[in-house]
């Protein structure tokens, strides 16, 4: 059978909706994906994958059902909607989840979706490259590629909402493993932007083979308490796993630690934390969120203190709290919340002020998901990085343990520094942060 197009099955889904008198949404996500692979000197994977779902959320007496499907023909999404609708009796009651309000409209930014002409053989030859000058170096490659996507997401719901946002990225990265005797080291790097172009293998290549070269003779320190400054990426894994704090859902279910301590200090008045839907050079814009309502800009905490929690409409009503346009929705999935770009301001440091005496530089965290507590704020992880003394590198480490409490580290912040630094897939921007007294186990 014919499919729909993504409006016409998204409105073919909310008529039905409308003559069962249910309130409803509907997302409909829509991407292609070209990957390549590369080993020996020959591509060893060219992969092209399309891919469309659409999910609903029905709202009756205050009950919901979801579901989804990836067959946008009439037939199915009328089974689709059958099935939702015999299931929406037997769910539990959710007061404080609605579709309602003055509906929106948003029209794809043209921006986050530049045209891509680049020639595929170029694509290739990158893809190649990120394997090839690593082995020329005398190391191994074993995890490398290049992906480019093109994504779209429409949203419209029983008010009256459109939405549709438009989405290319390209990216690519390599590792690098080097083995000398007895000893190995291994490091990835890679980037990711809107444009062919941007893109440097050059830089990706030297970065990872240099990182791995750098860690070749590292090993354990002696144990003790430290000064730590994270790498911008390890920084954003940290908040990332300790996202519970700032989630209004979390909130909800009383298992987030600092859902009381709105207007609090939870951190040192150094720290500002915003959460910004559009910021340059930015990889996760936002302009309206998965209720269909604008994102806003939130300062989540200012000079040490909780502003504010990230709230979609349901966490809102149920804590007597504010919407921000922090909601989470897919068409997998029922409402959450979710963040845009972390930003953590600009302190008023100079880089020699944060870097000086002795502090140890992570670079790589393991075993972030297993490590970390998000309700007790306790984490503790394997690391690798660098003993430094003013800015100088002391000695590689490895083999050691970094280990704390998330939240009173935020309150043992010494130094910011006063300019920005990203994270590789460009969605968390902060200065150099030093930490103090982290307990390290060499």
């Amino acid at each position: 059978m014919k499919n729909l197009g993504m409006q016409d099955a998204a409105d073919f889904v909310l008529s039905l909706a409308q003559q069962h008198q249910c309130s409803a949404d509907v997302i409909v996500d829509s991407g292609e994906q070209l990957s390549l692979k590369s080993e020996a000197g020959a591509l060893s994977e060219y992969k092209v994958t399309s891919s469309q779902t659409l999910g609903v959320r029905l709202i009756k007496d205050d009950r919901i059902a979801t579901s989804f499907t990836e067959a946008l023909d009439e037939e199915s999404l009328r089974n689709l909607m059958a099935m939702t609708l015999e299931s929406l009796p037997y769910m539990a009651q959710e007061p404080a989840e609605k579709i309602d309000g003055e509906p929106t409209y948003f029209e794809a930014n043209p921006v986050l979706c530049p045209d891509d002409h680049t020639d595929e053989a170029l694509k290739i030859d990158m893809a190649l490259k990120l394997q090839g000058d690593i082995a020329e170096r005398g190391a191994k490659a074993p995890y490398n590629g290049y992906s480019n996507s093109y994504s779209q997401r429409l949203y419209v719901n029983t008010q009256g909402s459109v939405c549709h946002e438009a989405g290319r990225r390209f990216s690519c990265y390599t590792s690098a493993l080097i083995e000398k005797g007895d000893k190995n080291a291994m490091a990835l790097h890679f980037q990711t932007s809107r444009y062919f172009a941007d893109l440097n293998a050059e830089h990706v290549i030297a970065t990872a083979y240099q990182k791995a070269e750098n860690l070749l003779e590292g090993g354990p320190i002696a144990t003790g308490k430290y000064d730590v400054i994270f790498e911008v990426g390890c920084l954003s894994e940290l908040f990332s796993a300790f996202f519970m704090a700032f989630s209004g859902e979390s909130a909800r279910k009383g298992v987030n630690p600092w859902r009381n301590l709105v207007g609090q200090q939870v951190a040192s008045n150094t720290l500002t934390l915003r959460d910004l839907p559009d910021v340059k050079g930015g990889m996760a814009q936002r302009y309206w969120d998965g209720e269909g309502n604008p994102t806003q800009a939130l300062t989540l905490i200012e000079k040490g203190q909780l502003n504010t929690l990230l709230h979609n409409t349901k966490t809102a009503r149920a804590l007597n709290a504010t919407a921000n346009g922090s909601a989470a929705r897919g068409p997998r999935g029922g409402l959450g919340v979710t963040h845009n770009h972390l930003v953590i301001d600009n302190g008023t440091q100079s880089l020699a002020e944060v870097n000086a005496g002795q502090w140890l530089e992570i670079v790589e965290l393991q075993g972030l998901h297993s490590g970390a507590d998000a309700i007790s704020g306790d984490f503790s992880f394997g690391a690798s990085g660098f003993l430094m003394q003013d800015n100088r590198i002391v000695q590689a480490v490895r083999g050691i343990t970094v280990s704390g409490n998330f939240y009173q580290m935020l309150q043992q912040i010494v130094a910011v520094g006063d300019s920005q630094e990203r994270s590789d897939d460009h969605c968390f921007f902060s200065p150099k942060v030093r930490f103090e007294n982290l307990n390290i186990a060499g």
